[in-house]
């Protein structure tokens, strides 16, 4: 199964994803779960951990969410593969981390 740029799809890789709608648009990374492969009946789908999650407003700054759901399943060819650099220091306007590593302000990984 190829991701948006034609590359086959690995378990346990960190790829992303964008949506926008109504000047909404929703940026998503995730690492791969589950790959299950379609049939004349179903299409392909991918299934992402979700490791970050923002979203804006056509001219204003990204938002942090908090994980509306800790997984998301989506078409392969919406995918595209992403390299993550993680700093250990860093976090979400300067909030602290909580015992899992995310940031107990907004819930993201602080990468």
């Amino acid at each position: 199964m190829e991701d948006a740029t034609g590359r086959e799809i690995e378990l346990e890789k960190t790829y992303g994803y964008s949506t926008t709608s109504s000047g909404w648009a929703v940026v998503v990374i995730g690492k791969v779960r589950k790959i299950r492969p379609g049939d004349e009946r179903q299409r392909d789908l991918v299934t992402l951990d979700v490791i970050r999650r923002q979203t804006f407003l056509y001219g204003h700054a990204a938002e942090y969410q908090k994980y509306k759901s800790k997984t998301v399943t989506i078409s392969p060819f919406h995918l595209f593969p992403v390299t993550l650099e993680v700093d250990p220091d860093a976090c979400c306007e300067n909030e602290t981390r909580d015992m899992n590593g995310g940031c107990t302000n907004c819930g993201d990984p602080c990468l």
